[in-house]
Parts: structure tokens; C-alpha cells; sequence
């Protein structure tokens, strides 16, 4: 069986490398346009935050909830959501790890006024 020279496997080496670069191009180009993929717990924002935060009740935490969920999500969504405490804990940690900007106290402040304003049924 004769082996491929040097040259012969280079250049199958580069031309797989640059299909795949084109391929890798092409398909960040495509999610740019779609942008980033949703969680189940999320959903494209269809109105300014302000114009939906009707839909959570006064509280301490409220402000901070809207401001932090609303870079990502829409309003909506939180009160739409009936959860544990340890449930709500969960996702806002998950949501953390997933970028939203928000520090230990603020993160603690939102578990607190989900689990309160929206307990599981």
C-alpha cells in the first residue's frame, strides 16, 4: 500500500481546515442573525420591561428583578412561573451562570421576592 508523501497529507490537512473554518463562518454568521439560543425559561422580549413590570407585585426585590431579568428575558416570563423556593433559587443561579449581571446580594434579593410574590401553587 503506498503511503501519502508529506505534501499529499498537508494539503488534505488544509483543505479540511478551511472547509471547516467556512462552515464554522457561515453558521456564526446564521446565529448572529437569529441571535443566541433561548432557554425554556426564556422567551424574545416583546415590550420594554417598564411597560410589562405591572405584572410584579410591589416588594423589596422588585426593582432589582426587573432590572437584572429584564437584560435577558422579558418580565413576563417571571410572572408567569410559580416555584419553590429552592426551585426559584435553582434558576437564578442557573440564570447567573448564564450571564445575567447581578452580584451574590442582588442574586439572593430575587430568589427572595420570587419565591414570596410567585410561591409554587
Amino acid at each position: 500500500m503506498k503511503m501519502p508523501s508529506l505534501l499529499q497529507t498537508g494539503v488534505l490537512i488544509a483543505t479540511a481546515g478551511l472547509i471547516v473554518s467556512s462552515c464554522a463562518a457561515s453558521q456564526a454568521s446564521e446565529r448572529a442573525d437569529m441571535g443566541p439560543p433561548l432557554h425554556p425559561f426564556e422567551s424574545e422580549q416583546t415590550q420594554p420591561p417598564e411597560a410589562t413590570a405591572s405584572l410584579l407585585p410591589e416588594g423589596v426585590g422588585r426593582d432589582t428583578t426587573i432590572r437584572v431579568c429584564s437584560g435577558c428575558h422579558a418580565v413576563e416570563l417571571v410572572a408567569e412561573k410559580h416555584l419553590t423556593r429552592q426551585e426559584w433559587f435553582d434558576l437564578v443561579q442557573f440564570m447567573g451562570d448564564r450571564g445575567a449581571t447581578g452580584t451574590a446580594a442582588e442574586m439572593a434579593e430575587i430568589t427572595d421576592y420570587l419565591a414570596r410574590s410567585f410561591p409554587k401553587k
